[in-house]
């Protein structure tokens, strides 16, 4: 038997040479049982370009930048923009021109010029999957640095991790194309799928990914999916499925310190089933929405999340939810560049949704948007018998910094339904036109509001000292308010104000109208009041 010392990673143990088939498993510093899928013949070669140039209706594809050699014959390449009705063009490569010219395997069907994003290399599906198949439970499956190509999906039955070398920020505009990552080079449902299956039943779980990239290049339905339970995704980058990024169809999974983004197409993430956690990740750029919801108990924490801007939908939306559906809870959140609601939440037809809180988010925007046309909240009980119960909008601050005012912090729309219990309290910013649109929650203390440089709120209070002068029998208290109050209470502060009076108000003052004038006297009317919507 021979022995190739040569690491494969940083302190990386000597490796048993390939040819010996009972023992690829390394050891890498305190991590046992690692395989390597360089072992298992995968490349790792893929190629990055930037200046490709195609035209439709042809099958050569140019780069002045490229090296291209015989040796390219037969990979895969995927090239941006050359499809039909400009989506990514799937192909091989059937000839070598020169080394800046191929021919590819299928003709494009939109001209790309000068600035073609494309990605070529050795398709290394066999090669993954081979590895992965040879990991037991607890064993860790590692990618050195390169971009692998894949035809099909990659699946992990569960217990075992796919480990990389770290993830690629700075990619906006392109393919991810540093770190350890896989590109879809060919149509398929999810490019990784974490867990045995799509049910919830029990069986193998607890797939998960680490420091890895994967990119759907808009070819495969889902980038990455979970199935089954807890899978645990971290510090990874999910890039641009043609429908999700990353689509949690298992329950109980983890997804944190990662980027989600979709550069303007589909949806981040979606969640379709309960007790799924998003935690401190960028979540970024999906075009219907940021997040999608439409089963019970997820945890959305401490994430940045923003939509592709003008046009975009939602950054989060919660909908067709089950009967009895709830515990949502959107917490410390940033969240912003949305020109739609930034929380949209739709009631179904004869069911009720409730307990959902939305505590602790940021919420600004800074590319502007319509005046008074969308809000921070949207509560949608258009549909006929539905209830959304239980919602608590507490501890948020708002800042639109683009231009534009939001309708609301919290708005209802629709009246084929019902909202129950909703509390509003404790928000601070500027830029909305009301704490509540539409409706009056059944709690709503402790908001302010400041709009063209006037400080607004939802309740308030004080002594107003005023003077009698024997005559005047109507006193007014600026309330501060940003609409009419809904409840307000005056009670005497002194012997000259213990007299019979009555208590009006409008969107500006409350009004203390005594049957009988006060008697003369400097400041001898102490009126202590409290107002609220």
């Amino acid at each position: 038997m021979t022995i190739d010392t040569t690491p494969l990673v940083a302190d990386v143990v000597p490796l048993v040479n390939v040819a010996d088939s009972t023992n690829k498993k390394v050891t890498v510093g305190n991590l046992t049982n690692q395989i390597n899928v360089k072992q298992y013949g995968a490349l790792g070669d893929g190629i990055y370009i930037s200046d490709g140039a195609i035209t439709s209706g042809t099958a050569t594809f140019t780069s002045a930048t490229a090296s291209f050699t015989s040796a390219d014959i037969g990979k895969r390449i995927v090239i941006e923009g050359a499809g039909s009705s400009s989506a990514t063009l799937a192909t091989t490569i059937s000839a070598i021109g020169s080394a800046t010219s191929i021919t590819i395997g299928t003709n494009a069907s939109t001209t790309v010029s000068s600035n073609a994003k494309a990605v070529y290399g050795t398709d290394d599906t066999t090669a993954i999957n081979s590895a992965i198949s040879a990991a037991s439970n607890g064993d860790t499956v590692f990618f050195p640095v390169g971009l692998y190509m894949i035809s099909s999906q990659i699946s992990i039955a569960g217990a075992v991790r796919l480990l990389g070398t770290g993830l690629d920020y700075a990619t906006a505009g392109g393919p991810i194309r540093k770190g350890s990552v896989i590109i879809c080079a060919a149509s398929m449902t999810s490019g990784v799928k974490l867990g045995t299956s799509l049910s919830t039943s029990t069986g193998l779980c607890g797939a998960s990914m680490e420091h890895m990239g994967v990119d759907g290049m808009y070819l495969a339905t889902n980038t990455v999916q979970t199935g089954s339970r807890r899978n645990y995704i971290f510090a990874c980058q999910i890039w641009r499925g043609l429908t999700y990024g990353l689509n949690m169809t298992g329950q109980n999974g983890y997804c944190s310190f990662s980027i989600i983004g979709q550069q303007g197409k589909g949806t981040c993430v979606l969640i379709p089933e309960v007790d799924n956690k998003l935690y401190n990740n960028q979540i970024r750029e999906g075009l219907v929405a940021s997040i999608e919801i439409t089963r019970a108990t997820p945890m959305i924490q401490g994430n940045h999340i923003f939509t592709y801007q003008t046009g975009a939908g939602w950054n989060i939306y919660i909908h067709d939810t089950q009967n009895t559906d709830g515990e949502i809870n959107i917490l410390g959140n940033t969240i912003e560049v949305c020109t739609k609601h930034q929380i949209y939440i739709v009631g179904k037809a004869s069911q009720t949704m409730g307990r959902i809180s939305i505590i602790g988010n940021t919420f600004y925007e800074v590319s502007g948007f319509a005046d008074n046309t969308y809000s921070i909240v949207a509560l949608d009980v258009t549909a006929s018998s539905t209830v959304l119960n239980q919602i608590t909008v507490m501890g948020n601050t708002f800042s639109p910094q683009g231009g534009g005012k939001w309708k609301g912090l919290v708005e209802k729309i629709g009246s084929g339904g019902t909202l129950r219990g909703v509390t509003v309290t404790g928000n601070a910013g500027n830029g909305v036109n009301a704490f509540a649109s539409g409706f009056r929650p059944e709690s709503m203390l402790g908001n302010i509001n400041e709009v063209s440089g006037v400080i607004k709120l939802s309740d308030n209070g004080g002594v107003s000292t005023q003077s009698g002068n024997g005559s005047t029998t109507a006193f007014t208290i600026a309330h501060g308010l940003y609409d009419t109050p809904n409840h307000a209470t005056v009670t005497a502060g002194s012997s000259a104000a213990a007299a019979a009076y009555y208590v009006s108000w409008d969107s500006t003052n409350l009004t203390v109208t005594f049957l009988a004038a006060p008697a003369n006297g400097t400041n001898n009317l102490l009126l202590a009041w409290r107002a609220w919507l």
